[in-house]
């Protein structure tokens, strides 16, 4: 009884656990997907740097982590013969998610773009994120991610220094975007992704 107790535990357990969500800045500096947000914030004091190379722009961002589930952030890009152009964020997390229910945030950018947004790890590594807003997501927007490779602990320091890489895909309200995102030892991420069609790269530094 008891061994098949402990069998149905471990099949729960891979089936609805979630795996620790690893955040990471969307392109307009908040943390989330390639272009859209998600019902993550950063915990209290902590915070990502981003910095993202596409053709013939730049951008960089930086966001930080606030008592109460407040999460603000500040994006710059700059692009060949344009102005300087910036961004600001706040987001605010109502529920953080849990084993059998979603995680639900709400925030607004620059522009007057207002969202709301729900995030949830499902069986087999994948992740869904489902919201809706105004100005730049022009309704429903959403996105999912998929994990090739779960991290795993090996006494081998080669095995334990490989990245888990995650496949990330999203629609912002205009368009999709697509890409593979790596997650490195030490805090570090990079990403290579195609999105408002042009491939780009990114370097993302968690603390």
């Amino acid at each position: 009884m008891k061994n098949k107790a402990a069998i149905y535990a471990m099949i729960i357990s891979f089936f609805l656990l979630p795996t620790a969500a690893i955040a990471a800045p969307t392109l307009h500096g908040g943390t989330g997907m390639l272009e859209s947000p998600s019902a993550d914030v950063l915990a209290n004091g902590k915070g990502e740097l981003g910095l993202f190379y596409g053709r013939e722009w730049r951008r960089q961002s930086v966001a930080v982590g606030l008592p109460g589930g407040w999460e603000i952030a500040h994006a710059w890009r700059f692009a060949e013969g344009q102005a300087l152009q910036e961004e600001n964020s706040v987001k605010l997390s109502l529920k953080p998610e849990s084993v059998l229910t979603p995680g639900v945030a709400v925030g607004a950018e620059s522009g007057g773009s207002l969202y709301g947004v729900a995030s949830k790890f499902l069986p087999g590594g994948y992740r869904l994120h489902l919201g809706v807003g105004s100005g730049r997501f022009d309704g429903v927007f959403g996105g999912i991610e998929k994990v090739l490779n779960p991290p795993h602990f090996s006494k081998d320091k080669a095995s334990n220094a490989q990245p888990t890489l995650r496949v990330v895909a999203d629609f912002d309200g205009h368009g999709l975007q697509y890409g593979l995102r790596a997650v490195w030892q030490n805090g570090w991420q990079s990403q290579i992704a195609y999105g408002q069609g042009n491939w780009y790269g990114g370097v993302m530094l968690n603390w």
